[in-house]
């Protein structure tokens, strides 16, 4: 997908972040795939040197999937929109995240799966959370972009991404 309108189409990826247990979505310039993703220095490849991602996120995990889960929640899908947006869906809870050509979160949607779970472990006392606005509202929060030096909830680039030569 072309992010910048520069006629040049970035390549987006996403997955699964190891070290964070969550899931992300990274973007690149095509000519320059290269580096480790955002690491904090213990699980850093230190070999790898930084990654070239313009962009790279990661998304907050639910109480559901922390219980079917414990370990990890990554991405498991990313749709590209007939209308330009950009669709995530993580694969344990089956959340949507619905994000503009410029990586800004428009939207946060429950499946009916991830509905039906959170019923049924709210039923069971194992959450205690409701689906609400002020549910979806703190996921939203907890979209995370790397600037480069640092996490930060603003929508912003990578600035130590290098342009390719």
């Amino acid at each position: 997908m072309d992010i910048d309108a520069d006629g040049k189409k970035e390549i987006l990826v996403a997955g699964l972040n190891d070290e964070y247990r969550t899931g992300f979505l990274a973007v690149f310039d095509a000519s320059d795939i290269r580096g480790s993703s955002p690491q904090t220095e213990s699980t850093a490849c230190k070999n790898c040197g930084a990654g070239s991602e313009k962009y790279y996120l990661i998304f907050p995990r639910t109480d559901v999937d922390k219980i079917l889960a414990p370990h990890k929640e990554g991405m498991e899908c990313i749709n590209i929109l007939p209308n330009g947006r950009i669709q995530l869906r993580t694969g344990v809870s089956n959340i949507f995240y619905i994000l503009d050509s410029q990586l800004r979160l428009l939207d946060v949607q429950g499946s009916d799966f991830f509905w039906l779970r959170h019923r049924e472990l709210r039923a069971a006392g194992k959450i205690s959370s409701e689906l609400n606005d002020a549910y979806y509202e703190n996921l939203k929060k907890g979209i995370l972009y790397w600037d480069g030096t640092q996490w930060t909830s603003t929508p912003t680039m990578n600035l130590k991404a290098k342009s390719p030569r």
